[in-house]
């Protein structure tokens, strides 16, 4: 509706509101002119959450193994998730992945291992474990055009890692071509990533928030190998470096670095008691710190962010071991997706 007395424009708009809401069809109420830029911005973030919502319901998500770590909040209903969302799930044994990585001639690894070594810092990972991570991520990309893949999530902490290679760089390197694709197959964090990326058309963060500084409002997010390189800010500032012993005798390699300044927006689905779907944002803005303070925790990428909301609420609202974030202020777009689709927001 536009504030202008002549034309009737708020009235109409009313009308239509009213019929909207008693036929149950999603909307969003817009009053300002049409030239405004507040107008434009709201017309903006509506048009993203219907486009990333339209996107969801012809998504196939592909899970290549089951829950991990038995970590409860990263399942989900595959039942819910078409109801909700629209978008179909694939289960898929890791076997398929397996056979499909040992499958891919040696040279192809070979050169596309020399053309990472090349790209970024390859120091304390040997050459064969950079070329068992090739074979993952050729096999994965070849598991994406049979399935008509849209985003994939692998368990591969427990018996792939154990019988084979951690695949933390293929599925970097995935994220950096503009595929959505994380671990421990978590179904809400692969449609939260989804979404995001919609919004954005960049790779997102996928991991845990390994701690919060409540007094300094300081969240320090991390993930054990995975992170999109592209999130560092350049390819020097990457590191491959092997994965730790302890995650899993076949090992592999993974990335380390700290990601870049800049503004960042959480938004992490979870489910209430019932199945009941709720989202965590918040918002706030990522500053870089040294590599070696990232080593005195893990040798694994990591980030800083100052959150801009009360970082006790922030904590309180996580409901998941993993939690996604992009870069850039969706937060509109976030809360009008939400709106779309009945889903209840906690934010800080």
């Amino acid at each position: 509706g536009m504030p202008e007395p002549v034309s009737f424009s708020s009235v109409g708009a009313n009308v239509i509101h009213g019929t909207l809401d008693e036929m149950g069809i999603p909307h969003k109420m817009i009053y300002g002119m049409s030239e405004d830029a507040r107008t434009i911005a709201e017309v903006v973030s509506f048009a993203q959450a219907a486009h990333a919502r339209k996107k969801l319901k012809s998504a196939r998500l592909g899970l290549i193994g089951g829950r991990a770590i038995s970590a409860y909040p990263t399942a989900a209903d595959p039942n819910q998730i078409k109801t909700l969302f629209g978008t179909e799930v694939e289960h898929i044994d890791q076997l398929v992945l397996l056979e499909k990585a040992r499958a891919v001639p040696a040279e192809v690894c070979r050169k596309k291992a020399e053309e990472i070594a090349r790209r970024f810092h390859v120091t304390e990972v040997l050459h064969p474990a950079l070329e068992k991570q090739m074979r993952i991520y050729f096999a994965l990309k070849e598991m994406i055009r049979e399935y008509d893949l849209n985003m994939l999530s692998v368990k591969c902490i427990g018996e792939f890692m154990n019988t084979y290679a951690s695949c933390c760089v293929a599925l970097s390197l995935l994220n950096d071509e503009g595929f959505v694709a994380g671990c421990q197959c978590n179904i809400n964090a692969m449609i939260s990533s989804y979404i995001l990326h919609s919004f954005t058309e960049e790779p997102c963060f996928f991991g845990d928030v390994g701690t919060v500084d409540i007094d300094q409002g300081v969240a320090r997010v991390i993930n054990c190998g995975s992170i999109p390189t592209r999130l560092a800010g350049g390819d020097e500032k990457v590191e491959i470096v092997e994965q730790y012993e302890y995650m899993g005798t076949g090992r592999g390699a993974c990335t380390l670095f700290c990601m870049k300044p800049g503004i960042v927006t959480f938004g992490t689905l979870g489910r209430r008691s019932g199945g009941e779907y709720v989202i965590n944002i918040a918002r706030g803005e990522a500053f870089s710190e040294p590599v070696e303070t990232l080593r005195q925790v893990r040798s694994w990428g990591q980030g800083f962010i100052r959150l801009e909301g009360d970082a006790q609420t922030f904590w309180k609202n996580l409901r998941s071991n993993h939690s996604v974030l992009c870069y850039g202020d969706v937060v509109d777009a976030l809360m009008d997706f939400c709106q779309l689709c009945g889903i209840d927001v906690e934010s800080c």
